[in-house]
């Protein structure tokens, strides 16, 4: 049985990216957005990212044995900012409620309930690969993470293409210019 990648971070850790990384790399690899046909869609690709999976990776992990996975990650606060909007100006479809309502416990935007939901989640993952290592990576792309961390865990060779970064939100900020007299 080959070898399956499971990306497994949450809503807006950058998933989309690594699906594209992971393209670049040679992978067919699927951002999946539904539980709908996710396991049938397991057997076309090589790589599969997004929140589905991530509710399902100790269901991947027993059936796909000898998997990776890459956990993604981003500090707590910008998390937040990003998922709230997100939550609240994104309309959902009545499957990716379903997940959100599974992985979020609500399909509506509830900060403690996220919050303890992304913790838990990363705690679970964490406890569940302690003993397992080299079976998972940790990445933080919005912070930076890209080939030089990736390629390694994957034994690639890294792109001279810079790292994909899909689906940022402009963050806009007064930009100071100092001038010397």
């Amino acid at each position: 049985m080959n070898t399956k990648l499971f990306g497994i971070g949450l809503s807006r850790t950058g998933t989309l990216s690594l699906t594209h990384a992971l393209r670049q790399l040679g992978y067919r690899a699927a951002h999946c957005h539904t539980l709908r046909n996710i396991y049938n869609t397991l057997y076309i690709y090589e790589a599969m990212t997004g929140m589905p999976v991530a509710y399902c990776y100790k269901t991947f992990d027993l059936m796909h044995p000898n998997s990776k996975f890459i956990l993604t990650v981003r500090d707590m606060e910008s998390w937040r900012v990003s998922v709230k909007h997100d939550f609240t100006n994104n309309r959902a479809n009545l499957c990716m409620k379903k997940i959100r309502s599974l992985v979020y416990g609500s399909t509506m935007w509830n900060d403690s309930l996220f919050v303890s939901a992304y913790i838990a989640h990363i705690t679970s993952v964490l406890e569940y690969f302690k003993h397992r290592k080299k079976d998972l990576l940790v990445m933080n792309i919005i912070a930076g993470d890209g080939w030089n961390r990736l390629c390694p865990f994957l034994s690639k060779i890294i792109p001279r293409e810079d790292f994909p970064h899909y689906n940022a939100r402009e963050i806009s900020s007064r930009i100071i210019v100092k001038t010397s007299n």
